[in-house]
């Protein structure tokens, strides 16, 4: 496999982490391991991310599901050499989105919306405190 054919490959795989399939993965696995806050931080980010869509379908909804999925990931894991990691992950994933053609605004507006969510289900979550 030549390296171009990598790098479109690797980049096609990225954006596996802003999919629903990947999503609901996470949210199943939070769940059977008793994890109520984060799964209830999750699932509350997946509903405003779709709610929102349906009114203002001009952004990417991929880049704010992994925006979401690494803000909490980090939250829930709170170490270092996983942080850089999913950062630099994230960053790969937006390099994919900018690599496979997909509009600049749309991909600002997924990441602007995906930091709004993750704000809101973090507070939101903790205010009402479920777990």
């Amino acid at each position: 496999m030549n390296f171009k054919n990598w790098k479109k490959e690797i980049f096609r795989d990225l954006l596996a982490l802003g999919g629903i399939p990947f999503f609901l993965l996470v949210i199943a696995r939070s769940f059977v391991g008793g994890y109520s806050t984060f799964t209830y931080q999750i699932v509350l980010s997946l509903f405003l991310i779709s709610f929102v869509g349906l009114f203002f379908g001009k952004f990417n909804q991929h880049v704010s599901r992994a925006l979401v999925l690494i803000v909490f990931t980090i939250l829930f894991y709170n170490q270092t050499i996983y942080n850089f990691f999913a950062a630099f992950v994230g960053i790969l994933l937006l390099f994919s989105l900018i690599y496979s053609k997909i509009d600049k605004k749309e991909i600002f507006f997924g990441v602007f919306l995906g930091s709004i969510i993750s704000f809101i289900s973090y507070y939101l979550v903790n205010l009402i405190n479920f777990a």
